[in-house]
């Protein structure tokens, strides 16, 4: 299967056929179901984009050149609202959340909403929450969550309302939250 890229999004990256398929040479090791994204083991990301051609639509997987998260490698991706990118050195790049149409998305990337750093170490990310227009709310592996303001930065622990409704039983004391899932309209804990 011969992939089809965006040119201007891959930039100089591969686009020969490959081992993997639609991913020509790109070896996926996560998806972001949300974010309608892969992630290969180099950090390069591959985003479900179109263009338009006679009228009608022509999706594809296309990888997203590092240049444009300033050479980077990116380690996760969220997608509430808002689309984020977080990058080895735990910069945060906002973008708007939007169907991703090739012209957009290039738009988007070359002049993101919010450029911002994680208010702590990056390998402390367990994953990113929600990605709203005037925040995003970050899960760390110790169980703590963090809701960051894109205006000032600041910085607010959000854990406490979880916690308390696990412990409203007398049998949550002591746990911590490991993972966390959104589907449809539910947000869910996983507590160990």
């Amino acid at each position: 299967m011969k992939p089809l890229f965006i040119d201007e999004l891959r930039g100089d990256l591969s686009g020969a056929e490959g081992t993997f398929g639609l991913f020509g040479t790109y070896h996926v090791v996560k998806y972001f179901r949300r974010s309608k994204a892969f992630l290969t083991a180099d950090g390069i990301v591959l985003i479900q984009t179109y263009t338009e051609v006679e009228k009608k639509y022509k999706y594809c997987f296309t990888p997203i050149h590092p240049n444009w998260f300033g050479g980077e490698k990116v380690i996760h991706c969220n997608h509430h609202i808002w689309d984020a990118y977080v990058t080895e050195t735990g910069r945060v790049i906002i973008t708007r959340g939007m169907y991703k149409e090739s012209k957009e998305l290039i738009a988007e990337l070359k002049a993101p909403q919010k450029v911002l750093q994680l208010p702590f170490h990056v390998r402390s990310l367990k994953t990113l929450i929600l990605t709203k227009k005037t925040h995003y709310t970050a899960l760390r592996d110790d169980g703590r969550i963090y809701s960051i303001k894109y205006d000032d930065g600041q910085v607010r622990e959000s854990t406490d309302y979880v916690t308390e409704l696990v412990k409203a039983d007398g049998e949550g004391a002591g746990m911590i939250i490991k993972h966390f899932a959104h589907v449809a309209m539910s947000f869910y804990f996983l507590f160990e």
